[in-house]
């Protein structure tokens, strides 16, 4: 349910043509991404970046993904947003 939905937010038609290893990164992804602030009001630019992030985490070279995640300047301001929530909730 939790990868349909982070499909769905990102707007990826469809994981039918990935590969195992992308199909579980998407699984792995999925509950960050319907969980960080603010993705559903992403660009459809932004969306489709974040998707392809999560596909390369995937892929055969862990640098695509790096690179693809170190370029996403919006994903990565979210996961440290959800991150300092997250530590002012524990303080």
């Amino acid at each position: 349910t939790c990868v349909k939905e982070a499909a769905n937010l990102l707007q990826m038609p469809t994981l039918r043509g990935l590969c195992r290893h992308e199909r579980q990164a998407w699984k792995r992804w999925a509950p960050l991404a319907v969980t960080l602030p603010g993705v559903a009001r992403w660009s459809d630019r932004d969306k489709k970046a974040f998707a392809e992030v999560i596909t390369a985490k995937g892929g055969t070279r862990e640098l695509d993904y790096l690179h693809r995640l170190d370029r996403h300047k919006r994903l990565r301001a979210a996961i440290r947003e959800l991150g300092s929530d997250q530590c002012n909730v524990l303080i």
